[in-house]
């Protein structure tokens, strides 16, 4: 019988590769990935094609560096001392503005307010601005206590003495203290202090 020819055939088996990947970016930078611009963290899946034809299907996983900033006040504090409200961590890039409870704007990572007021009090709001992209970052509660000023009367009967904070007073005279309040502010108390004997003759028809 007639015997067929053997014919060599080279069969080339081109692997599909798989791969897994971290890359690491700071906020507020852009990846090119399978021509998607990214950001944001998570996981990201895309095919490529290798130069023999196959697939080459990669896996990034991609993380955000700096994310974390801490914010923190000088708070509670008393009327008249300064406020201090300051952002500790973020981005190199990035710039921070404070928002006040009535809407004013502060700019920078650590702002100082003077001669505080109770109306300072309330919820102050950070954002960070990176290559133009506002960012929140969150918010920051801030207590701003009372100080008082009051001024009271009395009248010191002969041979009395009148126990006003620290001071023992025997004779007529303006007295001032400072007391703590409940909020642990000071209240200055200004005591005037009148002889009974010379209001009585002051008085006497």
């Amino acid at each position: 019988g007639m015997t067929s020819p053997v014919v060599e055939l080279n069969v080339t088996v081109n692997p599909v590769y798989e791969i897994d990947t971290t890359i690491i970016i700071e906020l507020g930078d852009k990846l090119m990935f399978g021509g998607d611009s990214l950001e944001n963290e998570g996981l990201y899946t895309h095919t490529f094609s290798s130069d023999g034809g196959c697939d080459s299907i990669v896996h990034l996983q991609l993380k955000v560096m700096n994310q974390d900033v801490n914010m923190k006040s000088n708070g509670p504090l008393c009327e008249g001392e300064t406020l201090v409200l300051t952002a500790e961590g973020g981005p190199s890039k990035a710039s921070f503005s404070w928002t006040s409870p009535h809407g004013e704007v502060w700019n920078g990572q650590e702002i100082s307010i003077p001669n505080a007021t109770t109306n300072e009090s309330g919820q102050y709001s950070l954002s960070m601005d990176i290559n133009g992209k506002k960012i929140d970052v969150g918010d920051l509660m801030v207590e701003v206590r009372s100080s008082f000023t009051s001024e009271k009367d009395t009248i010191l009967h002969g041979g009395e003495t009148i126990v006003f904070g620290t001071q023992n007073i025997s004779q007529s005279g303006t007295y001032t203290e400072t007391f703590h309040n409940i909020g642990g502010c000071d209240s200055v108390v200004t005591l005037h202090v009148s002889d009974a004997a010379r209001n009585s003759k002051v008085n006497a028809p």
